[in-house]
């Protein structure tokens, strides 16, 4: 018989996460699903342990493949599922045992193509991520309203919709065809690649805020994390696939929306290349701006891109007229400016968290 639901779990290197990670979804209360677990060819002890909760529950299928990344993981379980509906759970992340029942009851009342929810950003203080569109079904003129504000909301920078796939359910017509657009060579930000398209072929996309189950693990080494040299060329690669993924559905304000998520992580990028507060006006920091000014991939992201008719805050504004102009002093000072905000906002999420209102 088929399950209503396919819970695709790719796995790679999560020896120390994975069970409790599997313990929460086959601790779910709802039960008409089969869990796909996706070996993508881990080195630890991951695929034994895929094995024993196989055993364990005839629920489990396992697939042992060769080392192929994320994006090929995700295609390999959702090619071997068979469920009306497709989610997918992170080998490292964890949900609460109610989540798949109250996301089910809400598929069958309003018989959404895409159900989403809020998820916690888990480092040990757990932060609630929510999207900054209203709850609600979007349907018609609504959707199409939404779709103008899925990957910039129109406040600096927050999406309408985070487009993280493990906080929502897809129907299987409106995955498939979209998910295996996407290239496998993708290592960041695969997850636009994925909603967004599904986001443009839906007919009925429902926000649910009511309630929080999904818990996205934040790990010791992610925080502390040195830049990576290739962070241009890995960007570069995804907006080079997004234009493939949104031919011929291409709208008004899309290209608008892309425009807007470029300089923030461009900026990003430029920010922690230079060091951040650590290296302003030091020579290690001047540079590595320097190195940016070269960059062929951070040039091929912003080509185009006219901050003079953008919406941008004030730092984001000045560092980019100052990058035009190569005012390297300058643009180190006001990354440290900007370092400062961001830290400070943090702060303030935390706080707003930790208060229990909820609000981004």
């Amino acid at each position: 018989m088929t399950p209503f639901l396919s819970v695709i779990v790719p796995i790679y290197k999560v020896e120390p996460y994975l069970r409790q990670c599997l313990d929460s979804i086959l601790g779910q209360t709802f039960r008409d699903m089969e869990i796909i677990l996706v070996d993508d060819g881990s080195p630890d002890g991951c695929p034994e342990i895929c094995d024993s909760y196989a055993e364990m529950d005839a629920r489990v299928k396992v697939i042992h493949k060769k080392n192929g990344g994320l994006v090929s993981a995700r295609k390999e379980g959702v090619r071997r599922s068979t469920g009306q509906y497709i989610t997918f759970v992170d080998g490292d992340d964890w949900i609460d045992c109610g989540m798949y029942q109250a996301m089910m009851e809400r598929i069958r009342e309003n018989n959404a193509d895409i159900l989403t929810t809020d998820y916690y950003y888990d480092g040990g203080h757990p932060v609630r991520y929510t999207a900054a569109v209203p709850e609600g079904l979007y349907r018609g003129k609504r959707l199409e309203k939404l779709q103008k504000r899925m990957i910039y909301s129109g406040r600096f920078y927050l999406p309408g919709v985070y487009p993280s796939v493990w906080n929502k359910w897809y129907r299987r017509e409106i995955l498939i065809p979209n998910l295996f657009t996407v290239n496998e060579n993708i290592s960041w930000g695969e997850d636009m690649a994925c909603t967004y398209t599904c986001m443009l072929d839906a007919r009925c996309v429902e926000i649910y805020k009511s309630q929080c189950f999904y818990h996205y693990r934040i790990r010791p080494e992610a925080m502390t994390k040195v830049f990576d040299p290739d962070y241009f060329r890995k960007f570069r690669n995804l907006y080079d696939c997004l234009d493939i993924c949104f031919a011929g559905k291409m709208q008004e304000n899309l290209v608008e929306q892309l425009t807007y998520h470029k300089i923030y992580v461009m900026t990003v990028g430029i920010k922690e290349c230079a060091g951040g507060v650590r290296n302003v006006c030091t020579g290690e920091g001047k540079k590595a701006l320097e190195l940016c000014y070269k960059n062929r991939d951070l040039a091929h992201c912003m080509k185009n891109v006219d901050v003079r008719r953008m919406e941008l805050p004030l730092f984001y504004r000045k560092i980019w007229l100052a990058y035009e102009k190569k005012q390297t002093r300058r643009i180190l000072i006001l990354l440290q400016l900007l370092g400062a905000e961001m830290a400070m906002e943090k702060v303030f999420r935390f706080f707003r968290q930790r208060s229990g209102t909820g609000k981004e």
